[in-house]
């Protein structure tokens, strides 16, 4: 994550998420990379002055199975399956919008400023740089051509 905010323009610092209240406090860092939803519970909102609702993460819930028993079940229930896991995301981002959006509205309530920062904007500049944001259908088409990082320190740990 650190390597994407860099490649933003910012500059990227670790810091412990029990830290991350009192260093906003503090002035010993200047911003945190939450969604909407973890900078409320959080209370970082107390302490930023500005939320940026910039959308430049988003982080994948997958429904995973090994190959062995997805192969060893009925075509049917497969099919059930995958037709469950549609309905579970169609319903799970659903319920996500409509917390953010109760969230952001509480916010704005308690005086707190946000700003909506265009995906396409992010996109001109930046979409060679880091990962395209999953928001749209073309997005998620191009996932793997644009969101390959320049190095994977995972990937590259195994290789090497």
């Amino acid at each position: 994550m650190v390597q994407s905010i860099n490649a933003m323009g910012a500059i990227g610092t670790s810091t412990s998420w029990a830290e991350v209240y009192m260093a906003l406090q503090q002035k010993v860092i200047d911003g945190a990379e939450n969604s909407p939803i973890t900078l409320f519970t959080s209370k970082h909102w107390e302490v930023c002055k500005v939320y940026s609702l910039t959308e430049h993460f988003w982080l994948p819930c997958p429904l995973l199975a090994s190959k062995k028993w997805w192969d060893g079940l009925p075509k049917d229930i497969q099919a059930q399956v995958r037709a469950a896991g549609t309905e579970a995301e169609q319903y799970g981002l659903r319920i996500y919008a409509e917390d953010e959006s109760k969230v952001m509205n509480q916010l704005k309530r308690e005086g707190f400023r946000s700003s909506r920062i265009s995906t396409r904007l992010l996109l001109r500049g930046w979409s060679s740089r880091f990962m395209t944001p999953m928001s749209s259908s073309r997005a998620r088409t191009s996932w793997t051509r644009s969101g390959e990082p320049r190095s994977n320190p995972i990937r590259d740990a195994r290789s090497g």
